[in-house]
């Protein structure tokens, strides 16, 4: 069982990282529950150096109708 929504949104921004790692350059979005990402917001510095291992900022878009665990990256190429 989830701890919760911070649990999810750390599996996400690790996910992100891996796949940037995988694939440099590629832009992504989290697209998440709105409660996922403001515990991301929430958590000082968590989202900073996820921008920093991406080498760009990780655009949020929040999705109400997703689950805590129902996160979702995507690739963007505006970057938001």
């Amino acid at each position: 069982m989830l701890a919760g929504p911070l649990t999810p949104g750390l599996a996400a921004l690790r996910q992100a990282v891996r796949e940037a790692a995988a694939a440099p350059g590629r832009r992504l979005a989290l697209r998440a529950a709105p409660a996922v990402l403001a515990a991301l917001e929430g958590l000082d510095g968590a989202l900073a150096e996820a921008a920093e291992a991406l080498g760009q900022p990780l655009a949020l878009r929040p999705e109400p109708g997703l689950g805590w665990g129902d996160w979702q990256l995507e690739e963007t190429g505006d970057g938001r």
